[in-house]
């Protein structure tokens, strides 16, 4: 549990007054030892635990492969490092690729056109199915 500064400046204040621990958590809806806690280190470090990839074992091989062809696809590099032993999954790989790659579906600029009126015109043409008229079916087009 992370407090906001807020809450932090208001258990030092409530302190300050001359509150007990236990009150203080009353007041403000806290456990005792979280009060305890943030009173010892305002600013308490996160011990947060490190993993290593299972893809790491790999990297120099797909490194190597890269060397050779930039674009090759995470399916073809996924198939020549299972025959290497590896046994994990092919989505770990895509997002290491694209890490590497610094590729993003969600991120590609595009540049915007703007001209004064009367300046330019756009049209566009498009079908948009058949509608049926008596017995027969005809196609249905857009001109816009």
């Amino acid at each position: 549990m992370s407090l906001s500064k807020r809450e932090l400046f208001q258990i030092y204040q409530l302190k300050d007054i001359g509150y007990t621990e236990r009150r203080i958590a009353k007041e403000m809806g806290l456990s005792r030892q979280t009060v305890h806690k943030y009173l010892l280190d305002p600013e308490p470090g996160i011990n947060k635990r490190t993993y290593s990839s299972q893809l790491e074992p790999y990297y120099p091989l797909i490194t190597q492969y890269l060397e050779k062809d930039s674009k090759a696809s995470a399916v073809v590099i996924y198939q020549r490092i299972v025959e290497r032993g590896y046994k994990y999954g092919l989505t770990i790989l895509r997002e290491y690729l694209r890490k590497i790659r610094g590729e993003s579906k969600k991120e590609k600029a595009y540049i915007r056109y703007e001209s004064a009126p009367a300046e330019q015109c756009q049209i566009d043409w498009g079908y948009f199915g058949t509608l049926k008229y008596g017995q027969y079916h005809r196609k249905v087009w857009c001109f816009a």
